[in-house]
């Protein structure tokens, strides 16, 4: 199951109470549906670059764990590929936490 579809099952399982027969009814007004959906909607996406950060980082630990075990260093340009993938991962979940900090208009 890709990341996006993960994020909307979970997303739609948070929506149900707790009985977990219908989903929770929706806002009264229009201007909290839109807040709650944002809210949403930056959640999804700082889930989405977690996601995304804890599988460059297991990438870049099988890669530097394989160089170690054979002692060469024929693996580097895919490890340092690697790394340079993890930084803009970890770039991104930086900026969706900031994102998700700020207050909502």
């Amino acid at each position: 199951m890709s990341t996006a579809r993960l994020t909307a099952a979970a997303l739609l399982l948070f929506a149900l109470p707790a009985t977990g027969q219908e989903p929770a009814p929706a806002p009264a007004d229009d201007a909290t549906a839109l807040e709650a959906t944002g809210w949403m909607v930056r959640v999804a996406r700082m889930e989405g670059a977690s996601v995304g950060v804890e599988d460059a980082a297991t990438k870049v630990a099988a890669t530097a764990r394989a160089i170690a075990d054979s002692g060469r260093i024929q693996s580097m340009s895919r490890l340092s590929a690697e790394v340079h993938e993890l930084q803009r991962k970890a770039t991104s979940a930086r900026l969706a936490a900031r994102v998700l900090d700020q207050p909502l208009d």
